[in-house]
């Protein structure tokens, strides 16, 4: 049977890991962990679940949209075991790895045509500031090739409305043709 370890590892353990505290009124760890959306939350929880599974050593925790609440604690034991150290930094070490690979631009991709930037990570706002007219946001996407994700939406080109002539002959033809 795994022992549970004493205050002294576990706080040296706590110093260690990313984003872990001692769960309220238990002998187990915590963390919360905030994601773009549901669907990048699942495939980060499906990550960790191939690591539990190798380590025969089970998570406790939930998913609602884009966060998930993580704690560990070893039952057999009735607390905080080495085990459940080991996995906190199999965690962290896939959340930081998910952070990295994160994409922090967003192009729009319409049949094979590549639209605007639409989404700018906040990392990037210093930069964006500094950039001047419409087709300035392009600079920071051609020289950053690595940190872009494409969407793809099977939907035609949208008009460009770049002045108030464009958006008025917008509006003369109606919200049916966009």
């Amino acid at each position: 049977m795994v022992q549970k370890i004493g205050a002294a590892q576990r706080d040296a353990a706590l110093a260690e890991l990313t984003g872990w505290k001692m769960a309220e009124g238990r002998d187990a760890l915590k963390r919360s962990l905030k994601f773009a959306d549901f669907s990048s939350a699942f495939a980060f929880m499906t990550r960790v679940a191939l690591a539990a599974e190798k380590l025969d050593h089970h998570p406790e925790w939930s998913n609602v949209w884009n966060r998930v609440e993580i704690t560990l604690s070893t039952h057999d034991a009735g607390g905080l075991t080495q085990r459940d150290v080991d996995l906190a930094k199999i965690i962290d070490t896939l959340a930081e790895e998910w952070r990295l690979k994160q994409s922090k631009i967003a192009i729009c991709d319409y049949r094979d045509r590549k639209g605007h930037p639409m989404i700018f990570a906040r990392s990037m706002f210093e930069q964006l500031e500094g950039l001047h007219g419409d087709k300035a946001a392009w600079k920071l996407v051609d020289a950053n090739p690595e940190l872009v994700r494409q969407i793809n939406f099977d939907l035609p080109f949208p008009v460009d409305i770049n002045t108030q002539g464009d958006f008025e002959r917008l509006e003369a033809v109606g919200e049916s043709t966009i």
